[in-house]
């Protein structure tokens, strides 16, 4: 007995020196992601074309690790946390991530949205409140010490079954009507996409929220799932919110390509660094939406299908791979110094 529980103390030190490394990680997650709601899959709406896979992903990782991750709001306790990530920039707590890395813990910077809708998030003088700036921006990559690249993660990294070539209808776009005062945001050309394609109604249908249902003749409402509805077209415009950014690459092309839709691409520069020319096609090639819509109403079925079996050749290599959920957790706990 006596040699049973010597034994046992054994096991039990070596299981606490073991853990001893362990971290417990607080998240600040977009809004209408707290109380544990980012790491949720059984919210239809919150998880819509389940958009909280990665967080899961990144969950799992983590607790692999021996390391533990919860949501947090900005003006939580934060004294128990190891590492704090924040999605975004939040300048009035800065005296919060000053006290947090004076104690040795690392604060994490996470940014997802672009300069149409988070400007401050782009003041490089920001960036050294942070132990890591994760960003899409090529350019802060390239030339801030602190920042690290991040490839908006994707659910699915693979085509659904496809409908027909015969049976799709031409063309598409899923998107909110916004406005921003920024000089570079392609808003204002989705609304331009929009007018000019609504001149073939019998061609162009468009979903999303916020447009005008009296002034927009084309215009289909909301959509519960935008697989479910990309599937049933051949093409989708996939405007990015900027086009002057390197790197800022976000889920409506792969929207498009997951649901067998090739898509119509505007957004950052570089875009076939990150995504082959051959899988999409790229409006700054056309000079009017009228060569577009020829381009796309005069494509024959054997030419739409090469576009289709490029897009299988990219998600089937290491190219895509950086896209997946595996590759964001890795990015995630490198920042995080975590083992």
């Amino acid at each position: 007995m006596k040699k049973h529980y010597g034994l046992y103390l054994i096991l039990t030190f070596i299981g606490l020196i073991g853990n001893m490394d362990a971290k417990r990680i607080y998240i600040v997650p977009p809004g209408g992601y707290e109380d544990g709601k980012l790491f949720k899959l059984s919210n239809d709406w919150l998880n819509r074309d389940m958009v909280n896979q990665i967080w899961c992903d990144l969950k799992a990782e983590l607790n692999r690790r021996g390391h533990t991750i919860q949501t947090v709001r900005m003006n939580a306790n934060m004294n128990n946390c190891d590492a704090l990530i924040v999605c975004g920039i939040f300048p009035q707590y800065f005296n919060v991530y000053q006290r947090l890395t004076n104690a040795g813990k690392r604060v994490i910077s996470l940014l997802f949205e672009p300069k149409t809708v988070e400007p401050q998030s782009y003041n490089r003088n920001y960036y050294n409140h942070f132990t890591k700036v994760i960003t899409m921006y090529d350019d802060d990559v390239r030339e801030v010490g602190n920042c690290m690249k991040l490839h908006y993660a994707q659910p699915h990294l693979s085509m659904r079954e496809s409908v027909s070539f015969s049976k799709k209808r031409l063309c598409t776009m899923i998107n909110s009507n916004k406005s921003s005062n920024y000089k570079n945001s392609l808003y204002g050309e989705r609304q331009n996409a929009v007018k000019e394609l609504s001149k073939h109604p019998q061609d162009f249908t468009f979903y999303g929220q916020g447009w005008n249902v009296k002034r927009w003749k084309c215009y289909g409402g909301g959509v519960k799932s935008k697989s479910d509805t990309l599937v049933n077209f051949k093409f989708c415009i996939c405007y990015d919110n900027t086009n002057d950014a390197n790197g800022y690459i976000t889920e409506k092309i792969f929207d498009s390509m997951q649901a067998g839709c090739v898509p119509v691409y505007l957004g950052a520069p570089n875009i076939t660094d990150y995504v082959p020319a051959e899988c999409l096609i790229d409006k700054r090639d056309f000079s009017s939406y009228e060569d577009l819509y020829n381009f796309m109403k005069n494509m024959t079925q054997e030419e739409y299908q090469k576009y289709i079996d490029n897009i299988q050749a990219f998600y089937a290599s290491e190219m895509a791979e950086r896209f997946s959920g595996a590759h964001f957790a890795k990015t995630v706990c490198e920042a995080l110094a975590v083992e």
